[in-house]
């Protein structure tokens, strides 16, 4: 079986291009194509490897004509990530000051209606895979009709202790 060139330009130790995504000259699954990115990137400009033995039993040759240093991706070409994680972070930043309010109202006994979900009953004892471990961290620092707030990967959640209920 003949060889194959395979030519990367602009790409990175972890094998993305200028645009950030997974260069489509390597395959992320590929064993094969991450040893020769990794070769390719202990090289010194203008420099070259022989053929080599790689793990899975093929030869490759690694040459380095240019090394470039890293670069910020333009603007234009990340401005709606940067849109969207920064919608996302004001939303977030908003949503706990409009949480710390209604716990802080509701400690001082100023109770304002809102709709409550009841949670299942909790132990500390044993694993919940319907609730996040910072809800019921949370849970279990508060006192019987105080109110507090934890961040989960969902958004911000405020958690009223009604009762505790002990085991039987």
């Amino acid at each position: 079986e003949g060889g194959k060139l395979i030519t990367f330009e602009s790409i990175s130790p972890t094998g993305l291009d200028a645009t950030n995504t997974p260069s489509p000259h390597i395959s992320q699954n590929d064993a094969l194509s991450q040893e020769m990115l990794q070769s390719a990137f202990e090289l010194e400009e203008a420099s070259d490897i022989p053929f080599t033995q790689a793990r899975n039993g093929e030869y490759y040759m690694v040459r380095t004509d240019k090394i470039q240093p890293s670069f910020l991706p333009a603007f234009a070409n990340i401005k709606d990530r940067i849109l969207k994680a920064w919608i996302t972070q004001e939303q977030l930043k908003a949503a706990k000051a409009k949480a710390e309010e209604y716990v802080e109202a509701f400690n001082q006994g100023k109770t304002p209606e809102t709709h409550f979900t009841p949670l299942p009953k909790l132990s500390l004892s044993e694993p919940s895979s319907k609730i996040a471990n910072e809800i019921k961290n949370l849970v279990f620092s508060l006192r019987p009709n105080k109110a507090g707030l934890t961040q989960t990967k969902e958004g911000v959640v405020v958690v009223v202790l009604k009762q505790i209920i002990p085991p039987s």
